[in-house]
């Protein structure tokens, strides 16, 4: 499984509402919340996601087409607990764990054969119910950059490949 992680994204609000708890003057707090995101995972090889039955597996496309992508999508809610502490002058640093709820997951496939287009689409994909990320933030006043990992697989591995989930990239206005 080749994941292209520059054509792949994940976009999130994972402090929709959040609380915030500090303990003392020192700039440390404590922070729980709820959010929402989605994950798309997208390969542009030669193999695409085709569903088998009940199980999610990978094959080449048909002989002679022109592979445009292939994608796995998860939504999800999500539960984030963090640590934070101020750096002063506008800087922070956060670092917690992300419980994900992940309610949906839809693969997506489209090639062109013999100048057609083809798209191929199919849902319930067994993926995860629960998977936690580990969460790290540096941000500067609405600005940072975050790291996220999941060491959990994505789809349930009974039913799909197994696979796990690394992020990073910027956040605004969080």
């Amino acid at each position: 499984l080749e994941v292209d992680m520059g054509s792949s994204f994940e976009v999130f609000m994972q402090k929709l509402v959040a609380v915030r708890y500090r303990p003392a003057r020192s700039g440390f707090s404590i922070s729980a919340g709820v959010g929402f995101g989605m994950k798309n995972y997208r390969m542009t090889g030669s193999v695409r996601f085709v569903k088998d039955d009940s199980h999610l597996v990978l094959k080449p496309y048909p002989e002679g087409a022109d592979p445009k992508f292939s994608r796995v999508k998860v939504g999800y809610f999500c539960l984030p607990v963090t640590l934070c502490q101020d750096l002063g002058k506008g800087f922070r640093i956060e670092g917690g764990a992300v419980v994900n709820f992940n309610v949906c997951a839809k693969m997506k496939s489209r090639y062109m054969l013999d100048g057609e287009e083809h798209t191929y689409k199919d849902d319930n994909l067994h993926q995860r119910k629960t998977t936690v990320d580990i969460f790290g933030h540096l941000k500067y006043r609405s600005i940072g950059m975050y790291v996220k990992y999941s060491p959990m697989t994505v789809l349930d591995t009974n039913f799909g490949p197994d696979f796990k989930h690394f992020s990073c990239g910027l956040t605004l206005f969080y």
